[in-house]
């Protein structure tokens, strides 16, 4: 279920918002792996596309957020977003060098 969706249900009373969680993790989880399995695939075979790696730190993240109560998995999650992050601001800076010498010669 998209967020969109998610947040135009009916809101449940606040005692119930843990179980408005687990059953948002449980419809999004797999397709958030799913998209992390994807763009994992994509950085193997182009190990300096900045974009899939920008998006695989908010796959992370996402992820992260549905981790409810289990905060190893949230913490492994969030650092690896971290990595992700840092990775996709390298490559970005050695893809925009790489242009740059490429126009100037």
């Amino acid at each position: 279920m998209a967020r969109s969706n998610y947040y135009s249900r009916p809101r449940r009373q606040t005692g119930d918002s843990h179980l408005c969680l687990l059953d948002l993790s449980s419809q999004n989880s797999a397709l958030i792996r799913d998209g992390i399995d994807h763009l994992t695939r994509t950085i193997e075979l182009n190990p300096d596309y900045d974009n899939a790696m920008r998006y695989l730190n908010l796959a992370y993240r996402h992820h992260a957020d549905l981790s409810c109560g289990d905060d190893t998995k949230r913490s492994e999650d969030l650092t690896l977003a971290a990595q992700w992050s840092q990775k996709a601001m390298a490559a970005r800076k050695h893809n925009e060098e790489t242009r740059v010498s490429r126009i100037h010669k």
